[in-house]
């Protein structure tokens, strides 16, 4: 049997969450097509870009080893394509005053704790020269993708949460909201380009503050290794979204 395509996935994503976004999907290109448009021309934020192409309109965007201006440093990092400076891990946690002027975001309690969540995640490995992101609902019958990701308010992504453990008993490791970026929670963990990341669960999020200020703050992220989207979205007839939908979607709620 074929293998089902992305696009279906993405349909079949939407119907399970009730979604009004678009699902995105993620993969590596060698070369850039006529017509991509780089993130850094949508947002400076890479999440923020990938947010705004699931609700507008847009040609495919990406981010590649040549094509970094405008996008965040941290984002460059999380794809593979740049090195981490020596002086982050104070500024994501206690300060340095020979980095950024001693700056602190303080997200972590010490720069050990930091270097510690780094080794843990491992080594960050970009897929191809490109990464690639546009809606699953472009995609061909025969395009392939490393991974997808969602945006929607806390009710469809917990309806996706139920669809995952419909068809998995992997109780306490399935979905995960991990420690890190946002970019990383969305793309660098369920694409496989972090070299620790668990291939078989999701990750939910995100957990990084930064984004609160242009996030909605009723909305939640997914990203799903693309296995696990179509062991997912295979199952969806004999579920719950089917079986009993008004369930995930009930007409009347009480309180």
């Amino acid at each position: 049997m074929a293998e089902m395509s992305v696009a279906e996935v993405g349909r079949r994503l939407v119907r399970a969450g009730g979604l009004s976004t678009k699902p995105l999907c993620v993969y590596g290109a060698e070369e850039v097509e006529e017509g991509w448009v780089p993130t850094g021309k949508i947002n400076y934020c890479l999440v923020k870009a990938l947010l705004t192409l699931s609700t507008q309109d847009l040609p495919p965007a990406f981010v590649g080893m040549d094509v970094l201006r405008g996008c965040c440093p941290g984002g460059a990092i999380h794809l593979g394509y740049a090195e981490a400076p020596e002086g982050l891990k104070f500024f994501l946690s206690t300060g340095i005053p020979s980095y950024r002027g001693g700056f602190a975001e303080y997200y972590r309690m010490s720069p050990e704790m930091v270097e510690e969540t780094d080794r843990i995640a491992g080594k960050v490995t970009a897929i191809a020269r490109n990464v690639v992101f546009r809606p699953c609902e472009d995609m061909g019958e025969d395009e392939e993708a490393v991974s997808v990701m969602c945006f929607g308010t806390a009710e469809q992504i917990r309806n996706i949460f139920a669809l995952y453990y419909f068809s998995s008993t992997n109780v306490f490791g399935g979905i995960i909201a991990a420690g890190g970026s946002a970019c990383a929670t969305l793309i660098t963990y369920p694409s496989g380009m972090s070299a620790n990341a668990p291939r078989d669960a999701m990750f939910t999020g995100p957990t990084d503050p930064t984004v609160n200020r242009y996030f909605p703050p009723d909305f939640m992220g997914l990203g799903i290794p693309i296995g696990v989207a179509r062991r997912m979205c295979e199952h969806i007839e004999e579920s719950f979204v089917v079986k009993r939908p008004e369930i995930a979607f009930p007409e009347e709620r009480d309180g």
